[in-house]
């Protein structure tokens, strides 16, 4: 019964995508050239996890099994911590991302000669694209961002979440202005003196003793007066993003009346 319904809408798409393993659409009905048969003009992207060809092919792929793959949870863990699956969904998002750029390639292509076309994406190109800030040296070894530190709160002193009395904040020390003032700010030239390429475990925690006993408040005040960017780490957004007056007012929340449920407020135009 679903097959009936997929090929009514196929009767009247522009493009059709699946994420199916290899062979999968075919047994279906439903792979690029049965289609092509069905439409000739189709945009038609297959998604599978592995690829279409080769040893790994019929692995099925999920988002922690190519973030283990590619390395991605060793990289997440923090120096010397057990391995860590990035809960975002790293691959899956960049998955659909790469996909849905080529779809919109291949319906640009489509318009301009009436040609159809059939494009694979597999997630494995996800996990691979993630990888590709990493820099080979002519000695064979890699460079790229470094080790998360062990609380897993940043890569480097000067870029990390700190605790406070009352919360946590982000902070950023982008250049030797806002270095200095971070210094400053917090009573620690003599601790943060050295350049700050060469900061470590020591100045991370000298940085975080300074601010544990500070309100949120307070260290957002002497951070932001020094010319250091700085954030409160939010714990409230999934609740109160909709309620939000900014985010009202600028669109970004949109409010709504609904015949059924009445007012309604969910995410608008982005």
């Amino acid at each position: 019964g679903g097959l009936d319904v997929a090929k009514r809408l196929i009767a009247s798409a522009d493009a059709v995508a699946n994420n199916f393993r290899p062979g999968v659409s075919h047994k279906l009905g439903i792979d690029p050239a049965s289609l092509f048969a069905m439409r000739p003009d189709l945009v038609v992207l297959e998604s599978p996890g592995y690829g279409a060809e080769g040893p790994l092919a019929d692995r099925g792929a999920f988002d922690p099994l190519m973030q283990a793959f590619c390395g991605h949870e060793t990289r997440a863990a923090g120096r010397g911590n057990p391995r860590f699956w990035n809960r975002t969904f790293q691959a899956d998002f960049t998955g659909g991302m790469l996909g849905a750029v080529g779809l919109l390639s291949a319906i640009l292509y489509h318009d301009r000669t009436g040609d159809g076309v059939s494009l694979r994406s597999p997630l494995f190109n996800a996990g691979a694209f993630l990888l590709s800030e990493l820099i080979q040296n002519p000695d064979g070894s890699y460079i790229g961002l470094p080790e998360l530190n062990p609380g897993r709160t940043g890569y480097h002193p000067a870029e990390c979440y700190y605790q406070c009395a009352d919360g946590w904040i982000a902070l950023v020390a982008r250049g030797e202005k806002a270095v200095r003032g971070l210094a400053s700010s917090l009573g620690l030239v003599a601790a943060l003196s050295k350049p700050v390429a060469d900061w470590f475990d020591a100045e991370e925690t000298a940085i975080s003793e300074a601010l544990i006993g500070k309100t949120v408040d307070e260290a957002l005040g002497l951070l932001r007066g020094a010319g250091v960017w700085a954030e409160l780490c939010r714990t409230d957004m999934a609740t109160s993003a909709l309620h939000d007056p900014e985010l009202l007012g600028r669109g970004t929340v949109r409010e709504s009346q609904h015949p059924q449920y009445g007012r309604l407020r969910e995410i608008g135009t982005l």
